[in-house]
């Protein structure tokens, strides 16, 4: 992918196109430099940036658990802020002589 440049924004319209692969539950925050998003896993969890001048995503950390909702970044990029889900779980319980 080259590098973003304004002629990729028609102001008039235009085809859209696809410059982020699937993120994962709205986790992306956008940067003056680029994009910093959780994609799906491939193969594991991570944080990925990608950068408007050169079109090129870079994997920067690699998450040790699931991410949950909630991300974002600090508007200088130099903080990160995101969830994760530490266990899952369900109760399946039966109330008799429910009234």
């Amino acid at each position: 992918m080259a590098g973003l440049s304004s002629s990729d924004f028609p102001v008039l319209g235009g085809a859209e196109r696809t410059i982020l692969p699937a993120v994962h539950a709205n986790a992306y925050a956008i940067l003056r430099q680029g994009i910093c998003f959780i994609p799906r896993p491939d193969p594991a969890w991570s944080i990925n940036f990608l950068n408007f001048e050169t079109g090129k995503i870079t994997r920067f950390l690699t998450l040790p658990r699931l991410p949950g909702w909630g991300f974002d970044v600090s508007r200088d990029g130099q903080e990160i802020l995101y969830t994760q889900c530490d266990s899952q779980g369900d109760d399946l319980m039966l109330i008799e002589d429910f009234r």
